[in-house]
């Protein structure tokens, strides 16, 4: 550990700072961090800078171009009272499914092959719209922070945020000149898909009902009961309640494996045949 100013070129040194890939300054001073970056930037070169800035006025919009290797090279900024206020608006908004909807954002934004998208409309196109999928919803208001070093300021951010989330109206829905559209990530069906091959390929071959195999019924029986959760996803979707789709699908999917299986193959179907040894 080492304990000095934050900015100063010899702390930073004394630290490891001509070694590191990463350097996350979070003091309490918004313009240490800051010049902290900078030092890191110019002097040691350290690839990513993370500063965090709670003053309003550092953070307006109209200063936007200042955050960049020309001036103030910080990659990212870390806003606790933004990110507070950005969690009680998609909390008022779309309750069940806050975390879900950042991450299928994140793979959109690095447009990974894992999602399925399901168009409401014929004017709908993902290509069309590319990042901008998933972001259409408009960015509540910053709260601004109480200025100050004490205590009281902590206070007084933490009144605010309670009278914001208090008096948040009903958020806009979002509207898209290029249709709407659903997205479920590919493990959703997949998982569901594995269990229903898996029983095909592995459970004793029993004979069953109609001529056909034990274990092709328990295959069937567990498709149905992805698609049933499938079903009552799609309901929860239909009132504007999004939820997490895996519970749902896969809940469904191991229901239906094990009503057909316990019915039809008996307890053999539990038989995994592990040793450790």
């Amino acid at each position: 550990t080492i304990v000095g100013a934050a900015s100063s070129p010899s702390i930073l040194e004394s630290a490891g700072a001509r070694d590191c890939h990463i350097l996350i300054a979070v003091t309490k001073s918004d313009e240490t961090n800051m010049v902290a970056c900078q030092i890191g930037y110019s002097i040691f070169h350290i690839p990513t800078k993370i500063a965090r800035i709670r003053q309003q006025d550092y953070l307006n919009p109209e200063w936007a171009n200042l955050y960049n290797k020309d001036n103030l090279p910080i990659d990212f900024i870390i806003s606790p009272e933004n990110e507070i206020a950005k969690a009680i608006y998609r909390r008022l908004h779309a309750p069940g499914a806050i975390d879900m909807l950042e991450l299928a954002d994140t793979m959109i934004g690095l447009k990974l092959p894992i999602l399925l998208v399901a168009p409401q409309d014929k004017e709908y196109s993902f290509i069309a719209e590319g990042e901008q999928a998933m972001s259409e919803t408009p960015e509540p208001a910053p709260i601004a922070a109480a200025e100050g070093d004490g205590q009281g300021a902590g206070t007084q951010a933490s009144e605010a945020w309670k009278a914001a989330a208090d008096s948040a109206p009903p958020p806009p829905k979002p509207t898209r000149s290029g249709g709407e559209a659903m997205f479920m990530g590919l493990g959703d069906v997949i998982f569901p898909g594995m269990l229903a091959i898996s029983a095909l390929t592995w459970l004793p071959a029993y004979a069953g009902p109609m001529g056909i195999s034990a274990p092709l019924w328990v295959a069937i029986f567990t498709t149905i009961g992805g698609l049933a959760g499938y079903l009552i996803l799609m309901t929860y979707v239909a009132r504007g309640k999004p939820q997490a789709g895996l519970p749902l699908l896969n809940g469904g999917s191991i229901l239906g494996y094990i009503i057909s299986a316990s019915i039809l193959i008996g307890y053999k179907a539990f038989e995994f045949n592990i040793t450790l040894f």
